[in-house]
């Protein structure tokens, strides 16, 4: 979810100014809690693969839990706020528009 608001504040900001502390900030409280991300942890585990302490099947049970957590954190949270927040509601006729 952090990740993905990073990227879309960083899209909504108009200074470079901005835009680098509206993707610094997110992505550096989603590294200072641990969390994890199917992306980096595919980066990672193909390093240690190829430096030899890990197998690919800890990559694959690593990212059993972390894809499905980034789709419902990023994909569906993130995205269905967004959709709310941009007047999706009335578009679809389910509310009254002003």
């Amino acid at each position: 979810m952090l990740v993905c608001l990073a990227v879309w504040m960083f899209t909504r900001a108009r200074g470079d100014a901005a835009k680098i502390f509206v993707l610094w900030l997110p992505v550096a409280v989603f590294v200072a809690v641990g969390f994890e991300h199917c992306v980096a942890n595919t980066a990672l585990f193909s390093l240690a693969i190829l430096d030899g302490p890990t197998a690919f099947s800890d990559l694959f049970r690593n990212l059993m839990f972390t894809v499905p957590g980034n789709v419902v954190g990023g994909g569906l949270l993130v995205g269905a706020v967004y959709w709310l927040t941009g007047g999706a509601w009335r578009e679809c006729g389910v509310l009254p528009s002003d």
